[in-house]
């Protein structure tokens, strides 16, 4: 059984700070979809899988990412949970960040949708991975 979860995430709010993100995830960027949270974050230390568990709440998180139309969209996979402490560390620096997230985790087959913004941590939906993809379809 697969122990990762597949994340989309969505993130809007004012263009000057989705600029610096977008910045920061390009320079953090290696390439094939390794990103350096821990330097997107402003964190010193080399992230490790422990310092990922810590820090963002999943060991590793693979992404791609892409800026338009005034949003920054991010997929793909991360170990064990959706990296919803990354995101809420993210509208720490970022405070007008405004971040939905639809996560599938595949081990214990549940579903998320979660919204991360100044106001705090909202979850939508957590449950059944079935009934969570006939929420997505609504």
């Amino acid at each position: 059984m697969q122990s990762y979860c597949y994340n989309e995430i969505t993130i809007n709010g004012e263009m000057e700070e989705l600029g610096k993100l977008h910045k920061l995830l390009t320079e953090a960027n290696y390439g094939q979809r390794n990103m350096d949270f821990m330097y997107v974050l402003g964190l010193n230390g080399k992230a490790t899988f422990e310092t990922l568990r810590r820090e963002i709440d999943t060991g590793w998180f693979y992404l791609l990412f892409e800026f338009s139309d005034s949003t920054i969209t991010m997929n793909g996979n991360s170990s064990l949970a959706p990296p919803v402490l990354f995101l809420i560390k993210l509208v720490d620096k970022f405070p007008s960040l405004h971040i939905v997230l639809y996560s599938e985790a595949y081990l214990c087959q549940t579903g998320y949708h979660v919204v991360v913004s100044k106001d705090g941590v909202k979850t939508k939906f957590a449950g059944c991975l079935l009934e969570f993809r006939a929420y997505c379809h609504k």
